[in-house]
């Protein structure tokens, strides 16, 4: 090989090593204080594509899980006041069970006021926590979880549309048919009986099923007048008849129609029927009908009214509609708890998704530090020889002027 001064190729090809080497130790460096074995996105720029879909993924999840937090916790609210509306309900079966007794000789009217009480206090705590007919928490709820390849895929879907637990969607009230003249007195009944002997009544519920009770036409109550003269003997004759066609019809028996005096003296159908669609309609017929309030031609209007145990009757019919309403209770809170059920399921697969993605995010993303340990010793020990073989070629030309010297 010549000897040359002008161009020292060994010390050239030292310091492209040495260069190779001081950039080898800054990546390690780099990694090994990151922790992360794509700094730049040149570094692995398809790693990067999909690390940075996984933690995506993650911060999704993550928040998917926040979300079922909430609901579960908003459901926990609501299962508690499903229970407590079951308590009221023991008590309104409670108040209704005392005064269908004949043997009660205390207030029905005091029995009554807690009854009614008792049915607005349940309204109220089912509209605190959204439960009531066409609340926030009634219907069919989305939370989005995340987790799959679309918003629908990764989106469970609570089924409360049928979960409504105030009054009176657990049916805790009564459509009511109400006569149009005041039976205020004993003698206000005998002179709207005047001569007639009987009442006919005909009850219609134009969508029921069975329509109007499987009779075409709807149900005629007959009512025998004979020897009434009195409030008591007159809401005595009208419920017998609808108890007697009960007996023959137990559709029509189903709608639990019975006979009272309101506050204001008007006589009153009512009924456990739905409200709408099918609420039905009385009409009288001649023979005391007219007399009674009830036009011949047309039906009175229908009304919302609570249910009232002041009467023994009465207690006697709100026994067996609470009984419903417990039922009514029932499927509600099954809907919760199920509700509650499937999101304890989707927190698992979520938290499961969460730590996998977190584990393949690592994979690609996060640094060997063993590894780049090695590496960051080895760099140094390459450094060093480097500087010094630098340090040998750049005073291997000095040798020339041995060869110069005379």
């Amino acid at each position: 090989m010549a000897f040359s001064i002008n161009t020292n190729v060994a010390s050239l090809q030292a310091q492209y090593y040495l260069n190779q080497t001081n950039a080898f130790q800054g990546k390690t460096i780099n990694e090994v204080t990151s922790g992360l074995r794509i700094v730049d996105s040149g570094d692995d720029a398809a790693g990067l594509a999909v690390a940075n879909g996984l933690r995506d993924s993650q911060a999704v999840l993550t928040q998917g899980v926040r979300n079922i937090n909430d609901a579960q916790a908003q459901l926990q609210t609501i299962d508690g006041a499903m229970s407590n509306i079951g308590n009221l309900l023991d008590r309104l079966n409670t108040l209704a069970t005392q005064s269908a007794t004949d043997t009660f000789t205390g207030s029905r009217a005091t029995l009554q006021a807690e009854f009614a009480s008792t049915q607005a206090e349940i309204s109220r705590q089912a509209t605190a926590v959204g439960m009531n007919s066409g609340g926030p928490m009634v219907g069919n709820l989305n939370v989005v979880i995340g987790g799959g390849q679309s918003v629908g895929g990764g989106t469970v879907t609570l089924g409360l549309a049928n979960a409504a637990v105030d009054a009176n969607s657990l049916g805790l009230t009564a459509n009511t048919e109400t006569g149009t003249v005041a039976l205020t007195t004993n003698a206000a009944v005998v002179a709207a009986i005047g001569a007639n002997t009987t009442a006919t009544f005909t009850f219609t519920a134009p969508t029921a099923v069975p329509a109007s009770y499987g009779v075409a036409g709807g149900v005629v109550v007959t009512v025998g007048l004979g020897g009434v003269s009195t409030q008591t003997e007159l809401l005595s004759a009208v419920n017998n008849a609808i108890a007697q066609q009960s007996l023959a019809n137990p559709d029509f028996a189903a709608a639990n129609f019975s006979a009272s005096l309101n506050p204001t003296g008007h006589l009153t159908f009512s009924t456990t029927e739905p409200i709408a669609p099918d609420a039905p309609t009385v009409a009288g017929a001649l023979g005391g009908a007219v007399a009674l309030g009830f036009a011949v031609a047309g039906t009175a209007a229908s009304a919302l009214g609570a249910i009232d145990i002041s009467s023994q009757a009465g207690g006697a019919a709100a026994v067996a509609t609470i009984a419903t309403s417990v039922a009514t209770l029932g499927s509600a809170q099954a809907a919760v708890g199920k509700s509650e059920n499937i999101l304890n399921y989707a927190l698992n697969l979520a938290a499961t998704q969460v730590t996998n993605e977190a584990s393949s995010e690592s994979q690609i993303r996060d640094a060997d530090l063993a590894q780049q340990a090695a590496n960051l010793t080895k760099a140094q020990i390459l450094l060093q020889a480097g500087v010094a073989a630098l340090a040998q070629a750049n005073s291997a030309p000095q040798a020339i002027l041995t060869l110069l010297k005379t």
